[in-house]
């Protein structure tokens, strides 16, 4: 596998930001939003926990939908640094 440097933005058409929203910690990026110019796929990977918090269940309902496509995803962290 090649190692492409840029990131998520290294594709043609993507853009990302970052910010500290204090979800968890205070001054730690835990906030990120990805934008695509284009409509493009989306997909999730979630926790296989019995107990699942109420934006877990709302995330994974919108993207469980066939043929979903977005121009904006945002992505949330507790625990990992974006």
């Amino acid at each position: 596998m090649k190692v492409i440097d840029g990131g998520v933005t290294a594709a043609k058409g993507f853009q990302a930001a970052a910010a500290a929203a204090g979800i968890k910690y205070k001054d730690r990026t835990d906030m990120a939003l990805i934008y695509s110019e284009k409509p493009c796929k989306a997909a999730g990977t979630f926790t296989t926990n019995l107990v699942k918090a109420a934006p877990v269940k709302w995330d994974r309902a919108g993207s469980d939908r066939k043929y979903q496509h977005c121009k904006c995803m945002y992505r949330r962290r507790g625990n990992e640094i974006l």
